[in-house]
C-alpha cells in the first residue's frame, strides 16, 4: 500500500486528467473501509491537506477535493457510524475549496462556505482576503457596482463560527447572543457610524468594547482579522495582514472628475517666488514649481534665472521685425503625365463610430461585422480618439459607451451568470443564454462575452 501523501496522489492520478474510474479504482489502494476512521490514517489526511494549503496550489486542491470526496462516497457508512470523524473530513474538503474559491463555483456555494467555514480557513493559514479578491475579480465586482462584495459581506453576517466562549452582550440592546462571527459583526456595526469602518474604528472597538476585552489574545487577533476583512468588503479600505503584506484593493472607486481649476491670481513678486521655491511661505494657488530637470534643482540657480528673465529688457518693436526678403526661385521640373485616378469603393456605411452618440448605439451586431479582436480594438481606439477630439475626460466618454445595448447585454448576462447555481461555468453560461433567448433578448457567445469583459478592464486603465 503506497504512502498517503501529496507526491503519491499526484503520481497515481494524472493531474487534471483523472476520471471517475481512476478515483474508484485507486481509493482502496490508499485506504480500506476499516481504516478510514483510524486516527493514524486521519492524521495523514490532515497532513496532506496542510501540505496543499501551504503550497496554495489550486490545481492540487481540486485533486484533493476529488480524492477525499471519493473516499467518503465509497465509505458512506462512516457518516452514520462515526459522524464526528465524517464532519472532520467534510471540513478538510471545505478548506481545499477555499484554496480555489472562485474556480467553477457559483456564488451561492461560496457564500455557504463563508457561513460555515470562514474561521476554519483563517485558522488554517489560508489568505482569505486574496481568495475574496479573486472572487471579486472573476465576478467583475466593479461592473456589478459592488454587488458581489456586498453579498460576501452579507455571508459573513450569517457565519455561525464562534469566537470566544462567553455569551455576547449586545452593547445597545443589552440582550445576550451566541458569540458567532455574525453576531460580533452586528455588535461592531452598532458601535460605529454607518459610513465608517477602518483601522481607527477597529482598534477602538477591540480596546473599549466589554465583549472584546474578555477575549484571549489569540481570539482578539482573529476578531481583528474578521473586522478588517469585513470593512475591506464594505469600503475597500486597506487590508494589512500580520505578516506585513498588504492585500490589493479589489473594488477600486470609479474615476471622478478633478476639482475646479484654481483661478489665476496676481503674479508673485521675485521675493515671494524665492520663498516658495526654497520651501518657505504659503504656496500660491496659481503657481506650482515644476519638478527639476536632470542636472538642475538648486534653488539659487532657479532664483537667478527668474531675476535674469525679469531684469532683461524687451527688444523694441522695430528691432523684433525681421527683414522681408523675396522668396528664392525654385527650379522648375518637367511636368509628368498624371495617371488616371482609379475609383475608390465607398466605405460600408454601417457599424461606424464617428460621433459620441455612436458609442451609445453599439450593439452585438458591431462585434460580428468583422474579426472580433479587431472590432474590440476599434471600440477602444474610438473611445480614446473621441475623448481627445471633444476635449472630454476619458471616464465621461466611457460612460457613454456603457449606455450602449452591447454593454447592457454584457451586464445583464454577467448578473444572471453570477446568480446561477451550477458549478460547471460552461453549462451555467449555456443556461443563461437559453434564458435570454426565451425572453426574446439577444445573446453573446462566450468568446464575445469574454472579449467585452477584457475591453472593460482595458478602458478602465486608460
Amino acid at each position: 500500500m503506497p504512502e498517503l501523501d501529496l507526491n503519491s496522489i499526484k503520481t497515481l492520478f494524472r493531474m487534471g486528467e483523472e476520471t471517475q474510474a481512476d478515483l474508484e479504482r485507486s481509493v482502496p489502494v490508499f485506504v480500506t473501509p476499516s481504516q478510514i476512521a483510524d486516527p493514524e490514517i486521519f492524521s495523514k489526511f490532515e497532513s496532506l491537506v496542510k501540505d496543499i494549503i501551504d503550497r496554495d496550489d489550486g490545481e492540487v486542491a481540486l485533486l484533493g477535493i476529488k480524492v477525499i470526496g471519493q473516499f467518503l462516497k465509497q465509505y458512506s457508512q462512516l457518516r452514520s457510524d462515526n459522524p464526528q470523524v465524517y464532519s472532520r473530513y467534510v471540513r478538510m474538503i471545505a478548506l481545499l475549496k477555499f484554496i480555489n474559491l472562485s474556480s467553477n463555483r457559483g456564488l451561492p456555494e461560496i457564500k455557504e462556505l463563508i457561513s460555515n467555514y470562514l474561521l476554519d480557513a483563517l485558522r488554517a493559514g489560508i489568505k482569505v482576503h486574496e481568495k475574496f479578491d479573486w472572487v471579486l475579480d472573476v465576478y467583475d465586482d466593479v461592473l456589478m457596482g459592488g454587488e458581489v462584495a456586498y453579498e460576501l459581506g452579507k455571508a459573513m453576517l450569517t457565519c455561525n463560527n464562534r469566537i470566544g466562549q462567553q455569551p455576547l452582550l449586545f452593547t445597545k440592546s443589552k440582550r445576550q447572543a451566541s458569540p458567532t462571527i455574525g453576531n460580533w459583526l452586528i455588535d461592531y456595526r452598532s458601535m460605529i457610524a454607518a459610513d465608517k469602518g477602518g483601522a481607527f474604528e477597529q482598534i477602538s472597538y477591540l480596546k473599549q468594547n466589554e465583549n472584546a476585552r474578555k477575549l484571549s489574545g489569540q481570539e482578539r487577533e482573529l476578531l481583528e482579522r474578521i473586522l478588517k476583512l469585513y470593512d475591506w468588503l464594505r469600503f475597500g479600505t486597506s487590508l494589512e495582514e500580520y505578516h506585513g503584506q498588504k492585500a490589493p484593493a479589489s473594488t477600486p472607486m470609479p474615476p471622478k472628475p478633478p476639482g475646479p481649476r484654481p483661478v489665476f491670481q496676481k503674479p508673485l513678486t521675485i521675493e515671494e517666488l524665492k520663498k516658495e521655491v526654497v520651501g518657505q511661505g504659503t504656496p500660491h494657488p496659481a503657481y506650482r514649481p515644476p519638478s527639476p530637470a536632470r542636472g538642475e534643482g538648486k534653488a539659487e540657480d532657479i532664483v537667478s534665472e527668474i531675476k535674469r528673465e525679469v531684469a532683461t529688457p524687451e527688444l523694441p518693436p522695430y528691432l523684433g521685425k525681421s527683414e522681408i526678403r523675396p522668396p528664392l526661385a525654385k527650379p522648375i521640373s518637367p511636368i509628368r503625365p498624371i495617371a488616371p485616378i482609379k475609383p475608390i469603393p465607398p466605405p460600408v456605411p454601417s457599424h461606424q463610430i464617428k460621433y459620441l452618440d455612436d458609442l451609445k448605439k453599439i450593439d452585438v451586431s458591431y462585434l460580428r461585422a468583422g474579426q472580433l479582436q479587431n472590432q474590440i480594438s476599434n471600440i477602444k481606439h474610438q473611445i480614446s480618439k473621441l475623448a481627445q477630439s471633444n476635449n472630454m475626460f476619458m471616464h465621461e466618454v466611457i460612460a457613454m459607451f456603457q449606455q450602449s445595448p452591447l454593454f447592457g447585454l454584457y451586464l445583464k448576462t454577467g448578473t444572471m451568470l453570477m446568480h446561477n447555481s451550477l458549478t460547471d461555468r460552461s453549462k451555467a453560461y449555456e443556461e443563461v443564454t437559453g434564458q435570454l433567448k426565451k425572453e426574446g433578448s439577444k445573446t453573446l457567445t462566450l468568446a464575445e462575452f469574454e472579449a467585452v469583459a477584457d475591453l472593460r478592464k482595458e478602458i478602465e486603465r486608460m
